[in-house]
């Protein structure tokens, strides 16, 4: 983790943040906390990165019981997929030293979670599904050798414009692979799908994302993204969670175009965080029930292939 990891104290409602970063910088060296930690290894792009979210997820995570810290590291390249860090001439651009692989790199750190970044409509793509399975499932090998959890989180947003049926298919997918390999699933593509559908009858105004920017999390869905984490990295409700987070402002650039500004305390209407807290709460909800229902049904016999998930 970056040595400027930073922590948010619960009560308070305040965040101590270190030295700001460009966001548009890739991440560097994982630098893990000389003191005793727990620590999360991230694979992913920059949905994963932007924000910050991964580190964030990590100090989320901390405050959440009295063990040691949660560390958080990031392996990977931008624009790319899970899929093609597996393979042999794959080049990160962050988070590896000399003579590492993606896989190796488990070993190495010995983390207690592994979290895999998975676009819904790759993993919906027929071209590309069982390539990115047969990924998740080398993860989950490497994982379980090192003592780690898997965990696998869901992103869809760059893909709202996408049919549905794609990425319907893509969350199924993800929940195939999660059971293939006891992972957890941050299920956020459904969480935004859920708080968009029911924004206008809630009586809120969404910004999830930081428009012209439809690439990435913005304001709104950062904040329903680290509530969706917590809970189920926890098992806690993010009900009651203060509302604030690190966030990237957009600024006006010279060009005339947005330009990114720097990671800022951000504060959001009280209104719209309780929404959002509500919303990761029932998609989280209603994503364990459905795992621990397609298990036991697993246990009664039914090879995971052959699983009816809606």
């Amino acid at each position: 983790m970056k040595s400027s990891m930073k922590t948010l104290a619960l009560g308070a409602v305040t965040l101590s943040l270190g030295s700001a970063a460009p966001v548009w910088s890739f991440p560097g060296k994982i630098i893990r906390p000389s003191g005793p930690h727990r620590m999360m290894l991230w694979y992913g792009s920059s949905s994963a990165y932007y924000h910050d979210f991964y580190d964030q997820v990590a100090a989320w995570v901390s405050r959440s019981d009295a063990g040691p810290q949660w560390a958080a590291g990031i392996i990977g390249r931008s624009g790319t997929g899970i899929d093609i860090y597996v393979h042999p001439d794959f080049k990160a651009q962050y988070g590896l030293e000399a003579g590492q692989t993606p896989l190796s790199a488990i070993a190495d750190h010995k983390p207690q979670m592994v979290i895999l970044q998975t676009e819904t409509a790759w993993m919906g793509d027929p071209d590309r599904q069982q390539a990115l399975l047969e990924a998740i499932d080398r993860y989950g090998e490497a994982s379980r050798a090192a003592g780690a959890r898997l965990v696998i989180y869901e992103m869809g947003w760059r893909s709202l414009d996408k049919p549905d049926a794609i990425n319907d298919e893509g969350v199924r997918a993800n929940i195939r692979g999660a059971l293939r390999n006891n992972a957890l699933v941050i299920p956020c593509r459904r969480a935004w799908k859920k708080a968009l559908a029911g924004q206008t009858q809630a009586g809120v105004a969404l910004a999830l994302h930081d428009l012209p920017d439809t690439t990435h999390p913005g304001l709104h869905g950062l904040y329903l993204n680290l509530c969706c984490a917590y809970m189920t990295l926890t098992g806690k409700s993010p009900i009651g969670l203060p509302p604030e987070q690190e966030h990237v402002p957009m600024l006006p650039g010279a060009d005339g175009k947005p330009a990114r500004g720097q990671l800022t305390r951000t504060r959001i209407d009280a209104r719209v965080a309780e929404y959002l807290q509500d919303i990761a709460r029932q998609t989280c909800e209603e994503s364990q029930a459905l795992m621990g229902s397609l298990h036991q049904t697993m246990k009664a016999g039914t090879a995971v292939e052959h699983l009816d998930i809606p």
